[in-house]
């Protein structure tokens, strides 16, 4: 039960790492495409739709490495 909450924990943290870290790299994201909608802005925090899917897609990878990674954490 307790490897189960740290790796819910770990791969939260990690989630949110990526997410971060990814947000970080959206405007280099804005640069290379030069379409209009990704440029748009939502008025929600300054986010434009690029950064949104930036966002998620660092969340995604991040909780995904997050999780496969965990039980090299807390082998026992």
């Amino acid at each position: 039960m307790l490897e189960k909450v740290l790796r819910f924990f770990t791969t939260l943290i990690f989630a949110i790492l990526g997410g971060a870290l990814m947000q970080l790299a959206s405007p280099l994201l804005t640069e290379f495409l030069s379409t209009e909608i990704l440029k748009m802005d939502f008025g929600l925090f300054r986010l434009t739709l690029a950064s949104l899917v930036c966002i998620l897609v660092g969340a995604v990878l991040g909780g995904a490495f997050g999780f496969v990674t965990t039980p090299l954490f807390t082998a026992t």
